[in-house]
């Protein structure tokens, strides 16, 4: 046992270190139901996850460009016209990018959607810098939300609206209730930027509306950003625009996305599952960490036999000199 455990006890460590990776990656892996489409989660931020995030499932892929660029061109009484974006995909270094104008008669300005997908960071600066590098002066990004009419999403909608809850309830509270799951809206950031001219007046002033998408999976780095925007007045109040700007990404999001249950972890499942998943659980985590503790006491005694041998060899060498 003694010369076992001295020849393989790193590859106990490794074996051990090996499993405990595959133990901790599967068992936080989210579930996903065999259907067509994946798991993602419109959100307002690139890196982790705001409190706001809403978990859906994709019913275009949006990593083709193909199935982007047959993106209905006709969403309820709008009609969209597309641009070229060959020098922004190549600029951005994006994997897929749609730009369309929809224009409708009882509206007299367009709006532009944005939608881009990259497997890489640097494709994405947040919109509002974007802005600030192309010389607009950004106002203060904030938060907001869009309201989905679609059918779909009607029917989970909360019985609470925004409406019934007391209004003496705290600001956050507030917020977060209006924000429970499946009241048929999602979360979205939005600001406002102007363009100056020399003598510091305002020629163009546009309105944002952006929303983060990202994949649950946690074996791909995709990103996707769905932005809509639309020219307001140069001074005073857009409510109007925002409001259609919102019915707009409203009348978008269904087309690409379905409402779903949050996935859950692998091992939130197995742990509701009963006695037996905790059996799993604790055997994924128990067997590879004895193998760990095996490889290391195996190490420590084979380094400390090492260290008591080598003096007795050296005194007897000397002593053989000595005669």
């Amino acid at each position: 046992m003694n010369s076992f455990m001295k020849k393989y006890w790193q590859l106990f460590l490794v074996a051990g270190l090996f499993l405990l990776t595959v133990a901790v990656i599967g068992l936080c892996q989210r579930s996903q139901v065999e259907t067509v489409g994946s798991y993602v989660a419109i959100d307002t931020q690139l890196s982790g996850e705001s409190q706001y995030a809403r978990y859906v499932k994709t019913r275009t892929n949006l990593s083709s460009q193909q199935e982007l660029n047959n993106f209905p061109r006709a969403i309820s009484d709008w009609y969209g016209q597309d641009y070229d974006t060959s020098e922004v995909k190549e600029i951005l270094e994006a994997d897929v990018l749609l730009l369309r104008s929809y224009s409708r008669p009882v509206f007299s300005q367009p709006i532009i959607l944005l939608i881009i997908q990259s497997a890489e960071l640097s494709s994405f600066h947040m919109p509002h810098l974007c802005y600030l590098a192309m010389g607009y002066l950004v106002d203060s990004v904030q938060d907001d939300h869009v309201v989905i009419k679609d059918q779909d999403w009607v029917e989970q909608t909360g019985e609470q609206e925004p409406d019934e809850i007391p209004t003496t309830l705290p600001a956050r509270v507030r917020q977060e209730l209006e924000f429970e799951p499946y009241q048929g809206r999602i979360p979205a950031k939005r600001f406002t930027a102007c363009k100056q001219n020399e003598d510091g007046e305002v020629i163009e002033r546009i309105l944002v509306l952006y929303a983060v998408i990202k994949d649950v999976a946690i074996t791909t780095d995709q990103i996707h950003l769905i932005r809509v925007s639309a020219l307001i007045p140069l001074s005073g109040g857009y409510d109007a625009t925002l409001a259609t700007a919102k019915d707009f990404m409203g009348e978008v999001v269904p087309l690409m996305f379905e409402p779903v249950e949050e996935p859950q972890m692998a091992i939130t499942s197995l742990a509701e599952s009963g006695a037996g998943g905790y059996l799993v659980i604790v055997l994924a985590f128990t067997i590879p960490l004895a193998m760990i503790v095996y490889a290391l006491c195996a190490a420590i005694m084979t380094r400390h036999r090492a260290h008591v041998t080598a003096p007795v060899t050296g005194e007897d060498d000397s002593q053989e000199k000595t005669d």
